[in-house]
């Protein structure tokens, strides 16, 4: 069981915790549970990257 929050949570303090011109990227791929895909792309820094389904946080 995932819970999306406590993903999206530690997405922002790794983001946080990186340099300005480091980016991390999320790849639906190898998690594409619902709740933890929805969670990070509710984030406030998250954008779809195309072509691909990750995300990246800058």
């Amino acid at each position: 069981m995932y819970d999306g929050e406590v993903a999206a949570a530690r997405a922002r303090e790794l983001r946080a915790a990186l340099p300005g011109w480091a980016a991390v990227y999320y790849a639906a791929k190898a998690n594409s549970f619902p709740g933890v895909v929805r969670a990070l792309a509710r984030t406030s820094t998250a954008s779809k990257s195309p072509p691909s389904a990750s995300w990246n946080w800058r």
